[in-house]
């Protein structure tokens, strides 16, 4: 049976769910504090700001820091997010190393001190997950445009005919853990999201780095099960964080809704 992790995957990316064992505790969410603005203005200016900047070049040194609720069925009250790094060899191939951040327990939906024992913060771990490979974007991503950026995942993952925001976020999740983007990539994928129809504003946020940002959700009439709240710096309007939430609707997930089941935070290289 599959894990909440890989159910969200599949999801996320493909459009199917399935069912998963009960799980621990999860990280409280993110609460954004609303603001009046409109998502067709918010998107437009931060497409500007982006634009603006000077054409960056994409580089395949992405950083992120994760968490996934576990594929275990033990309820293990300590949670420790990972850091991970590409490192690529001089013929493609490359390898991911994941070393342990600060873990931290949930109480009451308060962060607080880990409830038992855990790894000191850079502790290297294994992650069979990502062996030695090529990853999956081996070229780079286009410089710019909405709809080039559509065919090139497409090209990559295999989304569905008609792609809704979450399927295409699923899909850019995959490409953001190889591939820091430019200023107007980040653009481009904005422009792509807002297209389908699929976003609101949630308001401004602090994300779980710390960082100001302004959020936006990513719903989905096909697969209601999940959202992700989606967080844009709030100077430079780049995708610096997300959040996988269960809405609720799947057997076998022992989980209230309302419950984070992944975050991802990318860092500047």
């Amino acid at each position: 049976m599959a894990g909440v992790a890989a159910v969200v995957a599949v999801a996320v990316v493909a459009g199917t769910v399935g069912s998963a064992p009960a799980m621990a505790e999860t990280p409280p969410p993110m609460q954004p504090t609303s603001v009046a603005v409109t998502l067709p203005t918010l998107i437009g200016e931060s497409v500007r700001t982006l634009e603006a900047e000077p054409e960056g070049r994409p580089a395949r040194d992405a950083q992120t820091v994760q968490w996934q609720v576990p594929e275990s069925q033990e309820r293990d009250p300590v949670i420790v997010p990972k850091r991970y790094q590409w490192v690529w060899n001089g013929d493609g191939t490359g390898h991911l190393v994941a070393t342990t951040t600060a873990a931290y327990s949930v109480e009451s939906g308060k962060i607080v001190a880990p409830a038992g024992a855990a790894p000191a913060p850079g502790t290297a771990v294994p992650d069979p997950r990502w062996a030695n490979g090529g990853g999956t974007f081996t070229q780079a991503p286009p410089r710019s445009g909405a709809e080039a950026l559509a065919a090139y995942l497409r090209a990559h993952v295999p989304l569905p005919t008609s792609p809704d925001a979450l399927a295409y976020w699923g899909a850019l999740r995959m490409l953001m853990t190889e591939w820091t983007l430019t200023p107007q990539q980040n653009a481009a994928a904005l422009q792509l999201l807002e297209k389908t129809g699929d976003l609101s504003v949630l308001g401004t946020v602090t994300d779980r780095m710390g960082r100001a940002g302004i959020a936006v959700s990513i719903a989905s009439t096909v697969r209601p099960q999940f959202t992700v709240t989606l967080v844009l710096d709030a100077t430079t309007r780049r995708i610096i964080a997300a959040d996988t939430v269960y809405v609720g609707g799947v057997n076998g997930i022992d989980l209230a809704p309302g419950s984070v089941v992944e975050y991802a935070a990318w860092l500047t290289p």
